[in-house]
């Protein structure tokens, strides 16, 4: 969508789409990915405000907290169960996406025995509280906290490094075979890099509409993970 100017609808539906997918959206990237004005941006985001679409934050916008875990698909159910039958006993595990991976903090919270790392809100709350006496331990990583609630820059890099990471598990925006795994944050995409190298095992996990396409920044080739998983 990138290199010209996208019409009304269009951006509104990729909003849509995105705020589905990661919980959030930032003004300045919509306004770089569709080549407008962060004033055009803010008018598209209050229209879908105003519509009941999205929550304002500063800079951004956020999905409606009582839609945040009602819009799951199938599919990302199905993927988020497979993956946690791959987490075995007292692991630390690092969490990285949007609401795939959501789904599987979800599954996940019942696992006292588990450390989950994390750079997401929504994944910290996904896990923290779920279940009253058995739940895994939550480290958010410390940084720079985004208007869709991720922690990114050096401090969290950092952070991320003075840990033990047993396992990592990733969604992305698109995955195909020149690229690898791709997200549109520069970042996301270099913390994400960051826990790939510390990991003694990365895995992937890529809902269906993602297969094929690609985003903005590489995080990941694919030999970078043990494990894709689809379906």
């Amino acid at each position: 969508m990138g290199g010209g100017r996208a019409p009304t609808k269009l951006r509104h539906e990729f909003i849509r789409a995105e705020l589905a997918r990661s919980g959030g959206v930032r003004i300045r990237d919509l306004a770089h990915r569709f080549g407008v004005s962060r004033a055009t941006v803010r008018r598209d985001l209050c229209a879908l405000i105003d519509a009941g679409d999205a929550v304002n934050v500063h800079g951004g916008a956020l999905l409606p907290g009582d839609r945040a875990f009602g819009q799951r698909k199938p599919e990302r159910e199905a993927i988020a169960a497979s993956a946690a039958r791959t987490v075995t006993q007292h692991e630390s595990v690092g969490l990285f996406g949007g609401q795939v991976i959501q789904a599987l903090a979800h599954r996940l919270s019942h696992r006292a025995d588990l450390r989950i790392v994390t750079n997401s809100l929504a994944v910290a709350q996904a896990v923290d509280g779920a279940h009253e006496r058995r739940e895994p331990e939550v480290v958010l990583l410390s940084g720079v906290l985004s208007p869709s609630g991720t922690v990114y820059g050096s401090p969290a890099a950092a952070s991320l490094r003075g840990l033990r990471l047993d396992a990592s598990y990733f969604d992305c925006v698109g995955l195909d075979p020149l690229t690898g795994a791709t997200v549109d944050d520069l970042g996301e995409a270099e913390l994400r890099k960051t826990s790939i190298q510390l990991s003694r095992r990365n895995v992937l996990l890529v809902e269906p509409a993602r297969l094929g396409t690609r985003g903005l920044r590489s995080f990941g080739a694919l030999t970078d993970f043990c494990e894709v998983i689809n379906h």
